[in-house]
């Protein structure tokens, strides 16, 4: 998928989640993502679990990707494809989750580099 690509989708109502946030234990917290919005254009934002099924299953779905030198990197079973359903079991779609880096520095530089990319500086 190219940056066009995405920035098309992202315009059209679709999600990009990029890292997972921790709570104290270790379990997937939240997820990071790409959105956008009319009034702000493209930002990042962190969504919680809950949100985030809700935007999957109700919104038009997401996509689980890594940013990592402006690329775009399927690292779930999903690849590069939109996601629009997640498994009921909260284990099974915790171990997709799992699959996301963590946010950290490196995660918030690529995500600034990749939002410059679509044009949001």
């Amino acid at each position: 998928m190219t940056v066009a690509e995405m920035k098309t989708a992202l315009m059209d109502g679709a999600k990009l989640f990029f890292a997972k946030q921790y709570t104290e234990n270790e379990e997937v917290r939240g997820l990071w993502g790409v959105t956008f919005d009319r009034r702000k254009g493209f930002h990042v934002v962190e969504k919680k679990l809950k949100q985030v099924r809700s935007i999957i299953e109700r919104e038009g779905g997401a996509y689980l990707l890594k940013i990592k030198d402006d690329h775009l990197i399927g690292v779930t079973q999903f690849g590069q494809e939109l996601v629009t359903e997640l498994p009921e079991d909260e284990w099974e779609a915790q171990e997709i989750y799992q699959k996301l880096p963590r946010y950290d520095f490196t995660q918030q530089v690529q995500s600034q580099k990749f939002l410059k990319k679509l044009g949001f500086f």
